[in-house]
């Protein structure tokens, strides 16, 4: 039941970053925004290795942890990083291809801890 704040939290700060970083073109809002996503796709992540470490068990209790953070985690942050990319796809500048070049690695990232998520069930 604490996750509903903080996910509302999460999104809300998410939006308004991206929103005004996106409309003024400021890349230090846009930078600030992907460390912030790297941070929570850390978490994300060791609650995934979990679930890897505790998938021959027979009542995976790591798997909640997964369901109820990583999963919707992992489709909320994709999105607005998918957003991000559409916005910043034509911009030549050096600060938009370091975003760009993030953006991609941090949808890899998210993607193959999905896919692991998703095999340790």
């Amino acid at each position: 039941m604490m996750i509903i704040p903080i996910a509302i939290l999460f999104i809300g700060c998410s939006v308004i970053a991206l929103v005004i970083g996106l409309r003024s073109g400021n890349a230090a809002i846009l930078l600030v925004l992907n460390i912030f996503w790297w941070i929570g796709s850390f978490i994300s992540g060791y609650l995934t290795w979990l679930v890897w470490q505790d998938r021959r068990y027979s009542e995976n209790w790591a798997m909640i942890g997964f369901i109820f953070f990583s999963l919707p985690y992992i489709l909320l942050t994709a999105g607005m990083i998918s957003a991000e990319l559409f916005f910043i796809r034509r911009q030549q500048d050096i600060p938009a291809k370091q975003l760009r070049l993030s953006g991609i690695v941090l949808l890899i990232f998210l993607l193959s801890q999905l896919i692991v998520g998703l095999l340790s069930a």
